[in-house]
């Protein structure tokens, strides 16, 4: 009988522990989160900087040559230029995306949706999602669920209702954005 009460209390700790580790991950994956979603915001609006002081760089379809002062006070302009991506289009959209895919830090590939921590920063504006493919391989941008619905893209019942994330007049991909990764629109 001893054996089972004793079996019993370490089967609790044992679950006790794997509980607490496992909270632990939990708020470290979200603190990763929240710092991507920021470095990403912080580029967002350098970008989005540059723009309002050279709109000559805006008006060809390209990507924006970021300087340090386009930057805000303390972001660490040398790791987000490495870290984030851009191109502008011939309407003046800038898409804001991962430079390199899957998402890396420190040199580490690494397994987390930013998305969600982009839509809080945004506010839940229709800014921030995934890229998504239909059947013909045109990318769109596809919104969190809290944000819209339908879940999941469904291009035959309104692709409309997406936004293409394709240059206007050349009616081509953005160059750089693949299906699945995370895409931050500026105006």
């Amino acid at each position: 009988m001893w054996v089972a009460v004793i079996m019993a209390i370490l089967l609790s700790l044992g679950g006790y522990y794997a509980m607490v580790g496992q909270r632990s991950l939990i708020v470290e994956n979200q603190a990763v989160v929240t710092t991507l979603a920021t470095a990403m915001d912080q580029y967002r609006q350098a970008a989005i900087t540059h723009c309002a002081t050279a709109p000559a760089d805006c008006a060809n379809p390209g990507t924006l040559a970021l300087s340090s002062g386009d930057f805000p006070f303390g972001a660490p302009s040398a790791k987000l230029n490495g870290q984030w991506a851009n191109y502008a289009d011939s309407a003046g959209k800038i898409y804001i995306f991962p430079a390199k895919w899957p998402l890396q830090e420190n040199s580490q590939a690494i397994d987390v949706d930013i998305v969600e921590g982009m839509a809080e920063l945004a506010r839940n504006s229709m800014t921030a999602g995934h890229a998504v493919a239909d059947g013909a391989g045109n990318l769109y941008l596809s919104v969190p669920t809290d944000v819209t619905n339908p879940a999941a893209p469904d291009f035959n019942a309104g692709a409309a209702f997406y936004t293409a994330l394709q240059d206007p007049v050349t009616k081509k991909n953005v160059p750089g954005i693949v299906a699945g990764m995370p895409v931050w629109l500026a105006q």
